[in-house]
């Protein structure tokens, strides 16, 4: 079916049987754009209107640990487009690209409900439309970037997007988890998001002392520290985003939404969680490759906004033997018989009690300074149940994970890691 006029609301959905199970997908395209009238969705196949999916069962997932940024999950998808279609959908006046949504729902063998993967909204920059070979080839992801394009301040005014219980003028002790769950709520009102967070937070409280001690799910933040420095002007996070990785890394952790509904903040280092081991038959001998990719780095600093407050390593003035990531300081409290108390010491499974600044820095610097940073290998193997929070163990080498491509059509998983 062509369909000539263009105007209307469109639910379009693709289901195929592939290797791991039944896939669907659905597509909903908006075309009322600037159009006076009430529209209800169309339900259409995409053999009814004459668009076949091909190569859509590839997810990608991936961030950069030296940028440190957000975690990412992405769906590309190619459509044979016979009737000229889709590809004039999307590329027309009408459509409301910013809303075109894709979710990707799988039942795999043997279980009788849908599972959804993923959603994602169109990545207007990673659109082809070739009307001539009648080929479409988009990208969906996470609506991530709309907290890059939310400034923390206007005209030396707090921009407040988290809500009315935050008022800048009381610098209220804000409690860490709602925090993330607001920041991200800026991007999507339904957002979940999944925490796994293992250090101990502890004051010691004079005279006595009286020691107290709380884990992340009792950990609190002075709202104002997070968006200004030790004078009470504007720090140097811009965005919502760039406050949101420094509470992160801060916090010995990496964020990110793996679908428009689902976002993490899981610890990166000292998980309690046992690595998954890919067995040997499975492994696709002629895919693996250990490559070493980047230089060791020899200088760690950790900055706070306007000062150096930690440094492990050997200084060589090459900037790229040098990382700085930025932490906050002074800024994290808990309570104690109604009164707050800002944090002095942390804790983990692996490294004992120390004082804040020396405690991060221990903790990245068993990462960042190993000579293993400069490698990154890659392998691929058969199954599609790993995810980029395993950390991954092949022939007796265990892998941080910093890139997983799952590809459910052919039931194998590929990742890109660091040994550790």
């Amino acid at each position: 079916m062509h369909i000539s006029l263009l105007a209307g609301k469109r639910k379009i959905v693709f289901t195929r049987d592939i290797a791991v199970g039944t896939r669907k997908i659905t597509l909903w395209v908006d075309n009322t754009k600037n159009i006076l009238g009430s529209f209800d969705w169309e339900d259409y196949t995409g053999a009814e209107l004459g668009i076949y999916e091909k190569n859509c069962d590839v997810f990608k997932e991936d961030f950069d640990d030296r940028e440190f940024l957000l975690l990412t999950g992405k769906l590309s998808v190619e459509f044979d487009d016979i009737e000229l279609n889709i590809g004039r959908m999307i590329i027309d006046t009408t459509c409301k690209r910013d809303e075109l949504l894709l979710e990707y729902d799988l039942k795999r063998w043997g279980e009788s409900t849908f599972t959804r993967i993923f959603e994602g909204y169109l990545n207007q920059e990673n659109y082809i439309y070739n009307p001539f070979t009648k080929n479409v080839q988009v990208e969906f992801a996470p609506k991530s970037d709309l907290l890059n394009k939310s400034a923390c301040f206007i005209s030396g005014v707090w921009n407040n997007l988290l809500g009315a219980s935050y008022v800048w003028a009381d610098n209220p002790i804000v409690h860490v988890q709602t925090l993330i769950e607001d920041i991200y709520k800026i991007i999507d009102p339904d957002i979940v998001v999944e925490f796994e967070q293992n250090w101990t937070y502890k004051v010691e409280i004079v005279p006595g002392p009286i020691i107290v001690e709380k884990d992340f799910t009792e950990l609190y933040v002075r709202l104002r520290g997070l968006f200004t420095d030790i004078y009470g002007y504007p720090n140097t996070y811009i965005t919502y985003m760039q406050v949101l990785k420094a509470i992160a890394f801060d916090l010995g952790c990496f964020t990110g939404l793996i679908s428009q509904k689902i976002a993490v903040f899981k610890i990166y280092l000292d998980r309690t969680t046992t690595p998954q081991t890919v067995s040997t038959v499975d492994i696709i001998k002629d895919k693996y490759e250990r490559k070493i990719v980047q230089n060791e780095i020899k200088l760690l600093t950790l900055y706070a906004t306007d000062m150096v407050n930690a440094t492990a390593g050997t200084p060589t003035g090459l900037e790229q033997d040098e990382i700085t990531l930025n932490i906050y300081s002074g800024v994290y409290r808990i309570s104690y018989l109604g009164d707050w108390y800002s944090v002095s010491y942390m804790k983990n499974p692996i490294l004992s009690y120390l004082v804040n600044e020396e405690f991060k820095l221990s903790y990245w610097e068993r990462y960042y300074l190993i000579p293993e940073i400069s490698f990154k290998d890659e392998s691929e193997f058969l199954g599609t149940t790993f995810t980029i929070f395993d950390d991954i163990t092949i022939e007796g080498i265990t892998y941080r994970v910093l890139e997983l491509t799952r590809d459910y059509n052919n039931d194998k998983t590929s990742i890109v890691g660091r040994p550790i």
